[in-house]
């Protein structure tokens, strides 16, 4: 918005009796190049991480339930281009156990097709938090990261080859200087086989997969490239509003805000390509997969 129409526009709302619109603080590119410079995590740092649905966030994705909110993750300890240790907390709305028993016995029950068939059970639902941990050793020189849709309950130990929430120090430098890299995203890792997947998900990283390998043929879908300019993205840090300097970058598989910062390259958002995915067709009016679900990161206290 030009500073001329801002000002008719204040002009207006005055005359109307309303207060005019607040518009968000613009920074200059050294301010957020500071701003992003000053994020630092250590030992006790706490992120907000909100996941997102094709590239939607706040209440679209929350109202989505399941494991689609705000992640809370505690950061207990991290060592620049080294470590990470992970707690994460999560607060959902579940199908209690005794609801899931009774519609199982009512199917087991009520066979066929007639004309008065009893009435199935509602579904109950409980809230209830669930909590986990997760490290790596690999911020050296990993290649893939480990979507927070996808972390497990309990603690998970170190997840080998995966940075998990950052970039590692190698692909990090080679954007700054090259503008390329390489960059996966865990859908074919073997951190992903413990899961006990629902057969829409494993079908849908099935079909993934095949894509993935038509797409190969002509392409290298991890490889990563990075916008000429940096960006910049809005975070809460330390309870303040800040606009950062990032690293705008995409692959195959989707798009990706990074950190501008060498000892703190948080990827900050993930949003993933709905036409890699195939995630189109698995949406109804009323159910979206709970996979395939990018994030961003909210807010940061250090």
């Amino acid at each position: 918005m030009s500073k001329l129409s801002f000002a008719f526009l204040t002009l207006v709302f005055a005359g109307a009796g309303c207060t005019a619109p607040s518009l968000p603080l613009q920074t200059t590119p050294e301010e957020r190049a500071i701003n992003a410079e000053a994020l630092d995590v250590t030992s006790g740092s706490r992120l907000i991480v909100r996941g997102t649905v094709l590239g939607f966030g706040g209440s679209v994705a929350e109202d989505l339930g399941s494991d689609v909110g705000r992640r809370a993750v505690t950061i207990k300890s991290y060592t620049p281009g080294s470590s990470a240790d992970l707690l994460w907390s999560l607060h959902v709305r579940r199908e209690t156990a005794e609801s899931i028993e009774a519609r199982n016995q009512y199917n087991a029950t009520v066979r066929g097709i007639s004309d008065e068939a009893p009435t199935p059970p509602q579904r109950e639902y409980e809230n209830t938090d669930v909590t986990g941990s997760l490290a790596t050793a690999s911020l050296n020189n990993a290649e893939s990261i480990y979507l927070p849709a996808y972390w497990r309950e309990g603690d998970q130990g170190v997840v080998e080859g995966s940075s998990l929430l950052w970039l590692s120090t190698k692909q990090y430098n080679e954007l700054i200087e090259s503008r390329e890299s390489s960059l996966s995203i865990g859908l074919f890792d073997d951190v992903l086989k413990p899961l006990e997947l629902a057969d829409n998900v494993t079908n849908a990283l099935d079909r993934l997969r095949g894509q993935a390998e038509e797409a190969s043929r002509y392409k290298d879908i991890y490889k990563l490239e990075a916008q000429p300019e940096f960006g910049s993205a809005r975070i809460t840090v330390n309870g303040e509003r800040k606009q950062l300097r990032t690293i705008q970058a995409n692959n195959w598989f989707g798009t990706f805000s990074i950190l501008a910062n060498r000892d703190n390259p948080l990827v900050l958002k993930v949003t993933l390509n709905p036409l890699s995915f195939g995630t189109l067709s698995l949406i109804s009016p009323t159910k979206i997969l709970d996979a395939f679900l990018g994030y961003e990161v909210v807010e940061v206290n250090f």
